[in-house]
């Protein structure tokens, strides 16, 4: 998996937006925020990832945690998550380094899950627009 430190250039994306920042690609060996957070913000962030937006034909493969001792959870799909300054997109494993590892995402990240519209809604590509993700959506013309 790759690792980016949070708040940091998801590098992936960044080439074409800066404010693309990553959230949640932990690495064991490597340390990160732990504590507790709060119930409403961990089931918003399970249901944003049952159906999340995705960007079109973008995929990384794979992932498996890295900090479970044996037979780590593994994902695909990372979730984009708009605040109106920036784009987070977090690791398809964020909830579960939540659950199980105490993980703690940046307080920024967690106020923009909890405000984040429905994906599948008109509120959310514009809050996706208004926070610079026009280079996530497919050309046209």
């Amino acid at each position: 998996m790759a690792y980016y430190a949070d708040l940091s250039p998801c590098l992936d994306y960044a080439g074409k937006n800066p404010g693309i920042l990553a959230i949640g690609w932990l690495e064991a060996g490597l340390a990160f925020p732990t504590g507790p957070v709060p119930l409403s913000f961990y089931k918003k962030l399970q249901s944003l990832f049952a159906q999340p937006w995705r960007p079109p034909a973008m995929t990384w493969g794979v992932h498996q945690c890295s900090l479970c001792q044996f037979d780590g959870p593994s994902g695909n799909v990372n979730l984009f998550v708009p605040s109106g300054a920036a784009i987070y997109v977090a690791s398809s494993l964020a909830v579960h380094y939540i659950g199980c590892h105490h993980y703690l995402p940046p307080a920024s990240f967690v106020s923009a899950v909890l405000s984040c519209p429905d994906q599948s809604g008109m509120q959310f590509m514009k809050l996706l627009l208004q926070s610079g993700g026009k280079s996530l959506l497919p050309r046209s013309g």
